[in-house]
């Protein structure tokens, strides 16, 4: 595989919080839009969500996921891939939230260090739990 066939796979691939898995996803969750539609400051804040997806989610912090953007937006800067001009439109115009609930047929799954299995049908517990596979069995 390529680099940019890596790079896309894991960008298509990575938890970026409130439930959106994927860079398409996350334009949905917190922008309501296709990726190819987000602006430099949308794009900005979901690359920054990279390095913390919980603690830089934009919709449980807002200052935090924005400060992050701020982060991306001077590295992208100083590694010659924006002007002066283009970061200050770009702070200008931050990221305007539109949140929206993930849709799991859109490219979005839950992220699986947070999913809960089903609870076990009504009086199956205990004993038919997988908890208790391999119990042994009561007696009396």
């Amino acid at each position: 595989q390529s680099k940019d066939e890596i790079l896309a796979l894991y960008l298509n691939n990575i938890y970026l919080g409130a439930g959106a898995t994927g860079m398409p996803a996350a334009a949905r969750v917190y922008f309501d839009k296709g990726v190819s539609e987000l602006s430099l400051a949308e794009g900005a804040l979901l690359a920054g969500l990279i390095a913390s997806p919980s603690a830089l989610n934009p919709l449980g912090n807002l200052e935090g996921a924005l400060d992050r953007t701020g982060v991306v937006l001077n590295a992208m800067l100083a590694s010659g891939y924006l002007s002066e001009d283009e970061l200050l439109e770009a702070q200008l115009h931050s990221a305007q939230l539109r949140p929206r609930r993930p849709d799991l047929g859109r490219g979005s799954r839950p992220d699986p260090a947070h999913a809960r299995p089903p609870p076990p049908p009504p009086g199956a517990w205990p004993r038919h739990h997988p908890a208790n596979s391999r119990a042994p069995a009561r007696r009396g």
